[in-house]
């Protein structure tokens, strides 16, 4: 007994009062654990208690602290990698490791995932400044798609480039695609497959990254999604000016050209509007027959059904997603 009270009184001297832990000690004991461990409390004059809850007390503690200890180390070996990708040192891009440290307090992201997705903007080859303009749209995009940030940094890097866009039509970007997954049959990340599968081609759009998703988000509501809709569409796309005699006479005998007068490629809705009105009258043996002169037959699927889509669809769609500002709400 005069160990105990030894024992008991050495934790005493570290946490002075055991007021709230023997309810704590004797909750989790339960039954006549509970009173057992309540009589050895008293035994002892309370000390027992007093020590277990020091020990608790100071495993919390002790967590606690490694816990912002190896936090602070993985930001800093984060910041390090980005460094060296840049081909820097840490010193050098201050206020982008300030910048990193400012996305993880006022954002969803922690520091160190914001310094993550800042590495892969590096092995894309964006400075600094350039990162850190880039960041809020990958961080927005992670947020409304739900997905990892090293996926959407690669999807919003890759897309800038293939589509040649500028920060200020990559933030755009951004939010039209969480707009159109919030309209449509589709998500964050199939619309970004589908973007990388059409790339350059997808430069030739008369209305952009919101005439694209519009497209992409009404073949998403017919089933068909991410890379495959990217893939179908820029097939699709290339189709629209024909290299055979029997594609050219099918656009000929339908009195429908892709292109204006200047040879630009005019809206794709529209296109597929003047499609339909075109084969009305058509059984679907002479449509199927002429989108097969047209199209290529792995495409006929997706064609089918964006011409089958009605005009108010296509308007309904077009408009929610021109008017996506996600940004100053995302984060």
């Amino acid at each position: 007994m005069a160990n105990g009270a030894t024992l008991g009184t050495a934790y005493v001297q570290i946490v002075p009062s055991a007021q709230g832990i023997s309810g704590s000690l004797s909750g989790m004991l339960g039954g006549e654990a509970a009173i057992a461990g309540k009589s050895a409390g008293v035994a002892l004059g309370g000390s027992l208690v007093t020590a277990i809850g020091g020990v608790i007390a100071a495993a919390g503690i002790g967590k606690l602290v490694t816990d912002s200890i190896t936090a602070g180390m993985d930001f800093d070996s984060a910041m390090s990698q980005v460094a060296a990708t840049m081909g820097t040192t840490v010193d050098q891009i201050k206020d982008l490791r300030d910048f990193a440290k400012e996305m993880g307090a006022t954002t969803a992201f922690s520091a160190t995932e914001a310094a993550e997705a800042l590495n892969y903007m590096a092995l894309a080859g964006y400075d600094a400044e350039t990162s850190m303009s880039m960041l809020p749209n990958v961080l927005n995009l992670a947020a409304a798609g739900g997905i990892e940030l090293a996926s959407a940094s690669d999807m919003v890097t890759d897309a800038q480039t293939a589509l040649g866009l500028s920060l200020d039509e990559t933030s755009v970007m951004v939010d039209q695609m969480a707009k159109t997954a919030s309209k449509s049959n589709t998500s964050v990340a199939q619309l970004g497959d589908a973007f990388l599968q059409i790339g350059a081609n997808a430069r030739k759009v008369s209305g952009g990254t919101e005439e694209l998703s519009t497209v992409l988000g009404v073949l998403a509501d017919n089933g068909i999604k991410g890379a495959e809709a990217g893939t179908h569409l820029r097939n699709i796309m290339l189709a629209m000016n024909p290299t055979t005699d029997k594609a050219v006479a099918a656009w000929k005998d339908l009195g429908v050209s892709a292109y204006d007068a200047e040879g630009n490629l005019r809206r794709l809705p529209n296109i597929f509007q003047d499609l339909n009105k075109a084969m009305e009258g058509m059984t679907d043996q002479e449509k199927t027959e002429m989108f097969s002169a047209m199209f290529n037959k792995t495409d006929l699927a997706s064609i089918q059904a964006l011409v089958g889509t009605t005009s108010d669809r296509f308007k309904e769609l077009s408009l929610a997603i021109e008017g996506a500002w996600y940004s100053s709400k995302s984060l």
